[in-house]
């Protein structure tokens, strides 16, 4: 039997017992596939991560395999800010003498850069590149799914997927009044994102709790049937399209997400978009993290 060191990371939180948590192997070394599945669903968090040592550290400095309760994914926003939490803090590495990484995931290789604020270690990645897929039309449709009125959203911003790793349909609607109202119908919404190949929705508000904060986002994710308290995949498919299509003439934006309240796990997403001389588009997401437990898991 194998004992392995894990750690249950808060992303996004301020605190204690805010944020995002996920579960996190620092050593997933000598874990099979089939073991990883069955401790994911053991911790029974939206995502576990294993962490393997590079093969090749010229290309890489870590692999990073995230699953669900039910199956692995190619990459989760969160769990990586997770992940650099907890190897920082299992002194696997020290931002004090490097503070880039290279990891490698089943949607490619990522950058991750870190940095200190007022003490708080940040963690940011480098989402997928931007993929825009053609607008919904059909708000009515769009907004009978989420349990909302067609005047609830915003009518000069289209409903529009946009895939960044996952795969999110972007709805904005004009009030954090509306964007509590949005139900969870997971049924009706799994067959509108299967319709335009996305996996879940972002739905989101320009009115905060926190004027420091620029907009307000809600993850339903009808694959797992769950709201996920802070996406950071999905709150970089809100930053892309914004840039797209409220932001056009902007270089560049910085933005800061509220998302989990309505779920009491508040947290804090920041996202950095830039657009290229070239018109492309790419985006930054992350943010900080609070380690909640330190564990042991016996493996046979």
């Amino acid at each position: 039997m194998k004992t392995k060191e894990f750690y249950v990371v808060n992303s996004f939180g301020k605190k204690s017992f805010e944020g995002n948590p996920a579960a996190i192997f620092v050593d997933g070394n000598e874990i099979n596939e089939k073991n990883m599945q069955a401790i994911a669903r053991q911790m029974n968090l939206v995502e576990t991560v294993f962490i393997m040592e590079s093969d090749n550290e010229k290309e890489y400095d870590f692999q990073l395999r995230y699953f669900t309760p039910i199956k692995e994914v190619p990459i989760a926003g969160h769990p990586t800010v997770a992940a650099f939490i907890a190897l920082e803090d299992s002194g696997k590495i020290d931002i004090s003498n490097r503070d880039k990484y290279i990891i490698k995931t089943k949607a490619g290789l990522k950058a991750i850069k870190l940095h200190k604020d007022n003490g708080k270690t940040i963690v940011m990645m480098e989402s997928s590149k931007p993929v825009f897929y053609q607008e919904i039309i059909d708000s009515h449709k769009v907004a009978k799914v989420l349990g909302l009125d067609v005047d609830d959203l915003i009518e000069d911003l289209p409903v529009e997927p946009v895939h960044t790793g996952l795969g999110h349909v972007i709805v904005p609607v004009k009030s954090m009044d509306a964007l509590m109202k949005v139900k969870r119908n997971i049924k009706e919404l799994k067959e509108l994102c299967s319709g335009v190949n996305m996996s879940e929705a972002q739905v989101f508000t320009f009115e905060t709790y926190d004027k420091i904060s620029h907009i307000h986002t809600r993850n339903i994710c009808p694959r797992n049937g769950i709201e996920d308290p802070g996406c950071g995949i999905g709150n970089a498919a809100v930053s892309a399209y914004l840039l797209k299509n409220k932001y056009p003439n902007e270089g560049q934006i910085r933005l800061k997400a509220e998302q989990g309240t309505i779920v009491n796990m508040p947290c804090v997403i920041e996202t950095y978009t830039i657009r290229d001389e070239s018109n492309h588009i790419r985006v930054l997401v992350g943010g900080t993290g609070i380690v909640m437990i330190k564990g042991e898991c016996n493996i046979e």
